[in-house]
């Protein structure tokens, strides 16, 4: 697999506004257990898209408000406002074992493209932190092609990324692996203000590892913790606070 350049130290330009502090823009919303888990962490939804209209029926139940059902190549800038962060669990459909191997070319799993579109014409208003969500076959869709060209087209938007592994075995009875990617504005792995701490293989399983050291330039050094409400104040509060600062 082909290697990123070294990653160097990212200009980005000011945003006209700042965002406000801990707001979320919630992509492929779903039921909302995203928003769960960083509302616990004291962070605070403010816009939340997604396509069907029966998830948006059980969200407006668990938060009594809806979001906006549409498909994400369709999404209007005028109806996001700046936020400080965006999460994207884009579909898993061609990533998953299960599925026929399509990857980002597929119709479903495809969707990435367009929460990188939004970033891409947000420019300096882009949310200053990222992170994205999906299933382990993300490591091995096209032979890890795609993993290493999602992290390159956030690299290109003036993100440096790192990434981790979670499983839901670790807190309940039920085993469901995931794969998280933190994306941060203008912060490489030689710049992370002390956010790094060591990570154990239940973090860091050989198939990511081998994947994140094939790409040192795609990667840098985040703090990796369990849970996303953990995640969220642990990863996400410092990350914002350094964002408030540098603005």
């Amino acid at each position: 697999m082909a290697t990123l350049a070294p990653a160097k130290k990212i200009d980005i330009p000011v945003a006209s506004t700042r965002p406000p502090p801990l707001t979320v823009a919630e992509y492929f919303a779903g039921i909302g257990l995203f928003r769960m888990g960083l509302e616990a962490a004291g962070w605070r939804v403010v816009y939340a898209n997604d396509w069907n209209a029966k998830r948006a029926q059980i969200y407006r139940g668990f938060f009594h408000e809806s979001y906006r059902v549409e498909d994400i190549f369709s999404v209007s800038l005028e109806d996001i406002p700046q936020v400080m962060l965006a999460t994207c669990s884009f579909p898993c459909v061609d990533l998953s074992l299960a599925g026929k191997g399509e990857g980002l070319n597929g119709n479903h799993s495809g969707a990435f493209g367009g929460f990188h579109n939004i970033l891409k014409k947000q420019g300096k208003n882009s949310p200053p932190i990222v992170l994205l969500e999906n299933v382990a076959g993300w490591l091995y869709a096209n032979e890890g092609r795609d993993f290493h060209t999602t992290a390159k087209s956030l690299n290109a938007l003036g993100y440096a990324c790192d990434v981790f592994a979670l499983n839901a075995r670790s807190f309940v009875p039920q085993s469901r692996p995931r794969i998280f990617m933190v994306g941060v504005k203008g912060l490489t792995g030689a710049d992370n203000h002390g956010l790094s701490k060591p990570r154990s293989e239940r973090l860091m399983p050989p198939r990511l590892r081998t994947l994140r050291l094939g790409n040192r330039g795609a990667f840098g050094d985040a703090v990796c913790v369990p849970l996303v409400a953990w995640l969220a104040k642990e990863v996400l509060l410092p990350l914002a606070d350094r964002v408030s600062k540098s603005s």
